[in-house]
C-alpha cells in the first residue's frame, strides 16, 4: 500500500498532511490516493518520512478508512 506525495499546498487534515522528508522539498501525503502497487513498480527510495510524521499520516489513515 502506497500514499502518493504532492507538492500542492495547503494541509486539510485528514485528507491532505504535510510531510517534510530528508532530503526533498515539502510535501502533502495525499491520504484519499492511497492504493496498492505491485512491489516490482517501487525501486529506490527517495527520502525518509520522519517518525512524527509517519505517526500523523498512521492518525489520518485511521480516520479516513474508519477505524
Amino acid at each position: 500500500m502506497i500514499v502518493p506525495l504532492s507538492t500542492r499546498a495547503p494541509e486539510i487534515w485528514p485528507l491532505r498532511l504535510r510531510v517534510d522528508l530528508r532530503g526533498l522539498q515539502t510535501s502533502f501525503a495525499v491520504i484519499p490516493g492511497i492504493r496498492q502497487v505491485s512491489k516490482a513498480r517501487l525501486h529506490d527510495a527517495i527520502g525518509i518520512v520522519v517518525p512524527p510524521a509517519m505517526d500523523r499520516i498512521d492518525e489520518a489513515l485511521a480516520v479516513y478508512l474508519g477505524d
